[in-house]
């Protein structure tokens, strides 16, 4: 008998489409539920892009203090725009 982990996916993002990858609503949807997004769902420029700008504009937070291969994410439902530091 086997005890050990057994892992068979590393992504939360990788059942959307291109078109949805690109849809700011249907990625927050995902990750609602997800909480967490791995560093192999950024290989698509489309989802990187949209996860890029959601965190831009301060409609998620990202932790990156989230093992490996992850990054948690926290969906503000109450944005706020995202400033740079000065």
């Amino acid at each position: 008998m086997n005890d050990g982990w057994r892992v068979d996916s590393f992504a939360a993002l990788d059942g959307l489409s291109n078109k949805e990858q690109r849809d700011p609503e249907a990625v927050l949807a995902i990750l609602r539920r997800a909480k967490r997004f791995s560093v192999w769902d950024m290989e698509s420029r489309a989802l990187r892009n949209t996860v890029r700008d959601l965190q831009g504009a301060g409609r998620i937070t990202t932790d990156s203090t989230v093992p490996y291969p992850w990054v948690g994410v926290t969906v503000n439902d109450s944005p706020t725009p995202h400033q740079e530091p000065q």
